[in-house]
């Protein structure tokens, strides 16, 4: 059943409606959820006090496990009742008691077991906490957790943050045969599976052209570091005794071409998910901008270019909005 928002008011105004009959409507308004949802903010903050004083008392990773658990409990008890005045605290609760058993796990085995099955468990306790709770939030991380399985994290410090993608070719396959597949699943309904299907989508789009950009700087020594994670060890790319891991080398200019060639054939094979073609221009303008810059620097030749390679571009990208919009009329 669809809801109807309506400007009582200015209907009145426009003579679109009477006064008599505004007053009628005005009378099945939903009433207001303000009070409602202060207070279940004021739960949740409640509930995060409690949860951490219990922690600091007794700071063990049990503890953390009990809290979790707990959280999880009242979350699935809320979504059974349907109870809505408890719902943004259901929410909250799922979220909290689903990232809390994941670190639970990483902090009682991320030292004693492969870091590859650790990641993989706790992706996928993100992945039923997101299904059995339904929640679009979650299922943003499933596909972050797949990548930190196949070695690509984040880190920061002040003022700085790092991607870092070590299996850049299997991490674009990977993500993007999974895109293509979650894009898939999306068209065919508009159910709260084909949403979260969506979002993973888009995530792993994202999450294959990052790995493509990785990839464009520094080649691949293809398998090399999955090979070193499962022996226990670091790898890096510039160590004689790990390249001997990999299963073969993909030279940087190679991945260049290929992102390049993605980016292009998605524009015109995907030209209905603007997400993708939108994000297919965008980082085709930063493949351009990156090579540039690590191929020619700032010589004079390099900027004129440059400038005409810009030009040329944008020129093109001009006639083809026009021509995708004419189709999409004519559709």
């Amino acid at each position: 059943m669809a809801k109807v928002t309506l400007d009582l008011d200015a209907l009145v105004a426009s003579g679109q409606l009477n006064a008599a009959e505004a007053i009628r409507l005005s009378g099945f308004a939903e009433p207001s959820r303000a009070v409602s949802t202060v207070v279940q903010v004021l739960y949740i903050l409640g509930a995060l006090g409690l949860a951490a004083g219990v922690l600091a008392l007794k700071p063990d990773p049990s503890t953390g496990l009990v809290l979790a658990l707990a959280a999880l409990a009242f979350a699935a008890w809320v979504q059974t009742k349907n109870n809505e005045s408890l719902s943004v605290l259901g929410i909250a609760m799922a979220i909290t008691g689903t990232f809390g058993l994941a670190g639970w796990l990483a902090l009682q085995f991320g030292e004693t077991s492969h870091a590859i099955v650790v990641n993989g468990a706790m992706t996928f306790i993100v992945l039923a906490g997101a299904l059995w709770f339904r929640s679009l939030f979650m299922i943003a991380f499933v596909p972050l957790g797949l990548a930190s399985m196949l070695g690509s994290g984040t880190a920061y410090w002040h003022a700085s943050y790092f991607l870092f993608v070590s299996e850049p070719f299997i991490t674009t396959l990977v993500f993007g045969a999974l895109a293509l597949v979650t894009f898939a699943y999306a068209k065919r309904s508009n159910n709260i599976r084909a949403q979260q299907a969506l979002i993973a989508g888009r995530v792993s789009w994202l999450m294959m052209n990052f790995a493509l950009w990785v990839g464009s700087l520094w080649g691949d020594n293809v398998g090399q570091n999955i090979r070193a994670m499962w022996q226990g060890k670091d790898s890096t790319w510039d160590n004689e005794a790990d390249a001997a891991l990999s299963l073969f080398h993909i030279p940087d200019w190679a991945i260049v071409i290929g992102w390049a060639a993605i980016s292009i054939a998605t524009i015109f094979a995907l030209k209905n998910n603007r997400f993708a073609v939108n994000a297919a221009i965008t980082f085709l303008a930063i493949n351009a901008y990156t090579q540039f810059f690590e191929r020619f620097a700032d010589s004079a030749f390099a900027l004129l270019t440059g400038g005409v390679t810009l030009l040329a571009f944008a020129f093109g990208l001009f006639h083809f909005d026009k021509w995708a919009q004419a189709r999409a009329k004519a559709a």
